[in-house]
């Protein structure tokens, strides 16, 4: 069952688990770690010249980026997504977009392609937007995206 009530500690045990490791739907390594939290300021950035959009990441650390996991999958939508993924079974896909407060800190390339980066604090939000990858796996999740949204970023 998907669709529960999820502690930190099962959700940092999924982040691990998920890291690196292909998804069930694409085959893509998971990325929350290496694409949203540990990336570098040249590699953030240049994401952002490859995509044309601002690639965000979690300022926080893995704690931070575990208790807004938590927080997104016991939210209202996150508990309908994974009853969405519980009907479907194992090898689906699911999009989660939430509000997390309070907010957390953002840091975004600029798109310069030097490594230019800047941070958004916390205090400047009422909240932070955060969109979530999730897939179904046999017996539970498989997490392969999370990261912040920028203010008006769909």
């Amino acid at each position: 069952m998907r669709q529960k009530i999820y502690s930190e500690a099962e959700v940092r045990l999924i982040f691990l688990r998920s890291e690196g490791q292909p998804s069930p739907v694409s085959g893509q390594p998971g990325h929350s770690g290496a694409g949203h939290n540990t990336i570098s300021n040249v590699a953030l950035d240049s994401r952002n010249l490859a995509s044309g959009r601002n690639p965000t990441a979690f300022v926080g650390g893995l704690r931070e980026q575990v208790e807004v996991a938590t927080k997104v999958l016991n939210s209202a939508a996150g508990q309908a997504r994974l009853g969405e993924l519980d009907a479907a079974g194992p090898g689906h896909r699911r999009t989660i977009t939430a509000e997390v407060i309070p907010a957390v800190a953002i840091r975004y390339g600029m798109g310069q392609g030097i490594g230019m980066t800047r941070v958004l604090p916390a205090h400047a939000l009422p909240s932070t937007r955060v969109r979530m990858v999730v897939d179904s796996t046999a017996d539970s999740i498989h997490i392969q995206s999370i990261h912040p949204l920028l203010p008006g970023q769909e």
